[in-house]
């Protein structure tokens, strides 16, 4: 077993490809304390890659393929254990969805002290899922959910779960290389842009993301008289669908398609605000990112919103569903300027003050040193190894 002086964490997710959940793990890894802490990352499904493996070997994070499609599920339980327990993991965090089958049952298998699942949507705290998950919760330090909402579902629709607790983690973003929202070197999106404001989304093209309602929000802001151009950054599933609906609408001079891009900061910097359209979210990346930007955002009801958007000063939140409100709030919003940088200012201090990335990492740190003592009472060498680094 590999012995370290530092707590050694290892973040386990099914992919590294393009979806929030890997962006905020390879936006997370890299701020953790480098003294007190040695954050690795595993995954175990090789599907396209995206840019969080980019992010990750920049920041120097060590990244593991577990490779569960090759090895046969049966084998890969015993290897993904045997790596656990040779690499001697204090903590193991499933990050998400199927990782708590795939990081916490290895890691039972190999003896980790620290082993925490994690929910970060509320379709993963749902259904026959979320009752398999519960069935390792019996050695499970504690869960961590990135809302209010989906630990309020988690006590709700997972069984078992009673005997650990839930933490409620939100996500964060980094402020470094603010050179990204600078408007004077030229972009891709400089070539794209026209007169009109721009009213953007971000996501993949998948049915929870409900994109279909956002070109519905365009439909009824250009019935209504509202002049705008809206981007869709993404990629995914649906795209072929959604290019069907944007020809039905006649919305082919205004809506832009602009499929998978690494460069999505410098095109929310060129958009005048966010809009969030899903069924359901956890704490949702792309308004932490406008936000980031300056930008005013406008969402749907689809997760605990009350910390994000301050309802009237940096956006508005209507209810799931609801293309008509989306247009009168986004059109109200464009209508006036000044009140437009006004709400853009707001959520920059929102963001500065709840969501920097070190605050949402100190957050997570002590939760997972809470979880860490609780899972290793009576191990004397990580208790030791705690009290030395003063956690």
């Amino acid at each position: 077993m590999a012995e370290s002086s530092k707590i050694k964490i290892l973040i386990v997710l099914n992919t590294l490809g393009f979806g929030g959940a890997e962006v905020q793990i390879a936006r997370t890894a890299p701020y953790f304390d480098r003294e007190k802490f040695e954050v690795q990352i595993a995954y175990y499904s090789k599907v396209r890659q995206g840019h969080p493996s980019d992010m990750l070997e920049k920041a120097g994070v060590k990244v593991t393929f577990l490779d569960r499609d090759n090895w046969g599920k049966i084998k890969y339980f015993s290897r993904a254990a045997q790596f656990m327990k040779q690499e001697g993991f204090d903590i193991v965090h499933a990050w998400t969805g199927t990782a708590n089958l795939y990081g916490r049952i290895p890691a039972l298998m190999a003896g980790v002290p620290g082993i925490i699942g994690g929910l970060l949507g509320r379709r993963t705290a749902n259904g026959i899922m979320g009752t398999i998950y519960s069935l390792t919760n019996w050695r499970c330090s504690g869960w961590i959910v990135n809302a209010d909402d989906i630990k309020r579902i988690a006590e709700k629709k997972l069984k078992f779960i009673g005997s650990s607790p839930i933490y409620v983690v939100p996500n964060g973003i980094e402020f470094d290389g603010e050179e990204r929202f600078k408007r004077d070197a030229k972009t891709f999106y400089d070539g794209i842009k026209g007169a009109r404001p721009v009213v953007g989304t971000v996501g993949r093209l998948v049915p929870v993301k409900n994109i279909k309602l956002f070109l519905e929000m365009a439909r009824t802001m250009r019935l209504n008289g509202t002049e705008a151009d809206f981007w869709i950054i993404g990629d995914g599933p649906l795209r072929s669908e959604i290019e069907g609906l944007i020809a039905s609408y006649n919305l082919e001079d205004c809506v832009k398609m602009l499929g998978y891009r690494k460069d999505v900061d410098e095109g929310i910097a060129r958009m005048d605000m966010v809009v969030l359209t899903s069924d359901s979210e956890g704490c949702p990346n792309v308004l932490l990112e406008g936000m980031r930007a300056s930008l005013p955002v406008v969402s749907t009801n689809c997760t605990t919103l009350e910390q994000i958007v301050e309802d009237g000063k940096n956006g508005f939140v209507v209810p799931v569903g609801n293309a008509a409100a989306l247009a009168e709030k986004a059109s109200a919003i464009l209508a006036d300027p000044r009140n437009k940088e006004s709400m853009g200012a707001a959520s920059h201090r929102i963001i500065e003050e709840r969501f920097a990335m070190p605050i949402a990492v100190g957050n997570l740190q002590k939760v997972y040193m809470e979880c860490l003592r609780r899972g290793a009472r009576g191990n004397k060498k990580v208790l030791d190894k705690l009290n030395r680094l003063g956690l």
